[in-house]
């Protein structure tokens, strides 16, 4: 099997909207100041290159496509982007949520408390069917092809916050059977209406500097670059697992479990980079695991630093790991992830 290695990658998320500020913020290891961040705020991003997307299709991106667009945009100033026109893509990433604006409008001009359902006829005269093309899980996938004019595979997965972990495991996969080049792509929202409200629900949100346990919401995309030439690689995957395991918390025997066999297979890593979103009870599992499997080991995490981004939070670990000046080359790490209702698993890899 061919070795798998990654070569570059572009970044647009809240805190780094670019290489050279991710690199910073790695550098300052500034914190998120939880007392001035707006979690309520609505995420409508600008495309930085608007080149790169033909004026037909402009119209029916969503936010993830453009957020995904800026990362690519990113590469752009390191990778010419021609040379991926046979990559073979994985997305992961969010919907674009169902919008209340014209909704909102018909309230506004039919004030009371029936006026919607009175004049829900006129609701859907106004709605857009442009709408039905941004709902789409495929637009991203669709967008991204476009761009670098690809006509090879492409998947969208869908696997809660490990969708990042599983399509990278699938496109290693890929690597290690002779493909050539691969692009795992991914964007994520946790600020939508939908992620804000279900971990408020649960009080589960840090609203406070001195907060004790919650998520740090935040939103992003990026692409990862592999291929199987270490020429100017910037790392090496060793190794991705992915455990199926449909639970909503996952307990200490969990992660010892998975440590146990990772251990097994690979030893001790110099570094690990714990998955830990913030929340306290599965944080101290995951904690109280690593301490008793690997008890020597250096554990870092980048939560504080980046805030929680869910499907994007795989690759944008690799990616702060792979920007820390704390961490030498030739250091071996393994990233930990998980997904509700769906599984958890670890990454391996050697920075170069």
């Amino acid at each position: 099997m061919h070795p798998v290695y990654i070569k570059n990658y572009g970044i647009h998320q809240e805190y780094a909207c670019d290489s050279d500020k991710l690199k910073y913020l790695l550098f300052s290891e500034s914190k998120i100041n939880l007392d001035s961040v707006d979690y309520y705020e609505s995420l409508h991003p600008a495309l930085k290159d608007k080149s790169l997307v033909q004026r037909e299709d402009r119209s029916v991106l969503n936010s993830m496509s453009k957020l995904v667009l800026n990362a690519l945009s990113d590469l752009s100033c390191k990778v010419d982007l021609t040379c991926l026109s046979e990559a073979k893509l994985y997305t992961a990433a969010d919907s674009e949520e169902h919008s209340f604006v014209n909704i909102h409008d018909v309230c506004k001009r039919y004030p009371g408390s029936e006026s919607l359902f009175l004049r829900i006829k006129e609701y859907k005269n106004t709605s857009n069917p442009l709408d039905m093309l941004r709902l789409l899980p495929t637009n991203v996938l669709y967008h991204t092809s476009k761009v670098l004019l690809d006509h090879e595979e492409g998947t969208p997965l869908r696997t809660a916050s490990l969708s990042g972990l599983t399509a990278l495991k699938l496109a290693c996969s890929d690597i290690e059977f002779e493909r050539d080049v691969a692009l795992v792509v991914s964007a994520a929202n946790m600020k939508s209406f939908e992620s804000l409200a279900v971990f408020k629900k649960f009080n589960e949100i840090r609203e406070r500097n001195d907060s004790v346990s919650g998520i740090i919401p935040s939103w992003g995309a990026a692409v990862l670059l592999l291929d199987s030439d270490p020429e100017d690689a910037i790392g090496q995957i060793l190794s991705v697992t992915v455990k199926y395991r449909p639970k909503m918390k996952f307990d200490i025997l969990d992660w010892e479990q998975l440590f146990n066999r990772e251990r097994e297979a690979h030893g001790e890593p110099d570094i690990i980079v714990s998955y830990a979103n913030g929340i306290k009870e599965q944080n101290l599992a995951e904690t109280d695991a690593i301490n008793k499997v690997f008890p020597n080991t250096k554990v870092i995490n980048y939560k504080l630093i980046t805030g929680y981004t869910g499907k994007l939070n795989n690759v944008l670990d690799i990616l702060c790991c792979l920007n820390d000046p704390t961490i030498p080359k030739n250091t071996t790490v393994m990233l930990n992830g998980a997904g509700i209702n769906y599984g958890y698993g670890c990454i391996w890899l050697i920075k170069h």
